[in-house]
């Protein structure tokens, strides 16, 4: 339940440039349906989520899956590329944020990959959740960066969430947060520098 659903994860993975059989860790992987996908195009994807009912939920409705309940995310192996569906965005704060990219970096081989879909506020003369909030969080890390706008998958998502639903407050509560008055999507890119 996200903006674009997979064909943003495809497209995420497209600009990356990484290739089948790379890990990928999916943060905040929810169900897992990511994770799904990613497997079956080929790539050793598992996923992490603090919503231990998510990740059940998701075993009952892709079987076997790799994907795990945790607050932190997993030492045990260093992967290629890092996977972040709107999960920043929902963080708390600025520092929360930031304290997550740390932690994703440190889950990645040199040189690998951060891939992000989420929301902005296309409007350049506020402080937060901004296009130039977002390439500054990762560009004080020295990452290269690719930033594509993706508003049409985020109109889309809304329009469905407000027919089921009845009310625009289910897209602030899928948030978790009040939403800018004309949110945006972007799907962003950083290969990490260190």
């Amino acid at each position: 339940m996200r903006p674009g659903g997979l064909a943003l994860t495809r497209r995420l993975i497209e600009l990356a440039g990484i290739k089948k059989g790379s890990g990928v860790l999916d943060i905040g992987c929810g169900l897992g349906a990511s994770v799904n996908f990613l497997r079956k195009e080929g790539f050793d994807a598992i996923g992490v989520d603090k919503s231990e009912a998510l990740i059940r939920r998701g075993r009952a409705l892709f079987g076997d899956l790799p994907i795990y309940a945790g607050d932190g995310l997993p030492k045990d192996r260093l992967y290629d590329a890092a996977l972040l569906e709107c999960v920043l965005s929902a963080q708390s704060s600025q520092d929360e944020q930031k304290r997550l990219l740390d932690e994703c970096k440190q889950t990645l081989k040199p040189g690998g990959i951060i891939m992000i879909s989420d929301m902005y506020d296309p409007d350049p003369s506020h402080d937060t959740l901004t296009k130039r909030f977002w390439l500054s969080l990762l560009r004080d890390a020295g990452e290269k960066l690719l930033f594509e706008d993706h508003t049409h998958a985020l109109r889309d998502f809304a329009m469905r969430l407000i027919w089921q639903t009845g009310s625009r407050d289910a897209l602030r509560d899928c948030m978790g947060r009040e939403i800018p008055a004309s949110p945006g999507y972007f799907v962003l890119v950083a290969a990490v520098q260190r």
